[in-house]
C-alpha cells in the first residue's frame, strides 16, 4: 500500500507518504498513525526539507525561502504555508516544527496499491 494525496480541488496528485513527516520532522513512511510526535498529524501535514518537490521547491524559490503561501500547481487553491524566518515550536518544546505545512481540509488522502510502477508528480 502507498499513501498517496491530492488537491481536494481538482484531485491532482501533489506527493506520497514520502515527503511527509510528523512534528519531530519524523518520516512517515512506516506508517503515519505510528508517529511518535507529541503533535500528532490531524489537521496539518508536514513536508520534510530534504524532499520538497519540483513545484514545491519552485513556488519557496519564487518567496526567497523565507515564508508565503503555497498553491496547488494545476488550480491554484491555497494548501499551506511555509516559514522559513521563525520557528515554531512543538508542544513538547523540544523541537521546531518543519517549515512548511499543508492543511488536511485541503488535501485528499487516498490509500493506493502500489504496483512498482513510478508514480508521476506535475
Amino acid at each position: 500500500m502507498k499513501t498517496i494525496f491530492k488537491c481536494g480541488k481538482c484531485r491532482h496528485m501533489l506527493f506520497t507518504e514520502r515527503e511527509v513527516c510528523d512534528g519531530h520532522g519524523l518520516s512517515y513512511e512506516n506508517g503515519i498513525e505510528e508517529s511518535l510526535s507529541c503533535k500528532p498529524l490531524s489537521n496539518v501535514y508536514y513536508m520534510k526539507e530534504d524532499s520538497f518537490l519540483p513545484w514545491i521547491r519552485e513556488q519557496i524559490n519564487g518567496g526567497d525561502w523565507m515564508k508565503g503561501k503555497l498553491h496547488c500547481p494545476v488550480c491554484k487553491t491555497r494548501l499551506g504555508s511555509y516559514n522559513f524566518v521563525k520557528g515554531a515550536k512543538c508542544l513538547c518544546g523540544r523541537h521546531v516544527l518543519p517549515s512548511l505545512h499543508l492543511t488536511s481540509a485541503k488535501i485528499d488522502r487516498h490509500e493506493i496499491q502500489y504496483s512498482g510502477s513510478r508514480l508521476n508528480f506535475g
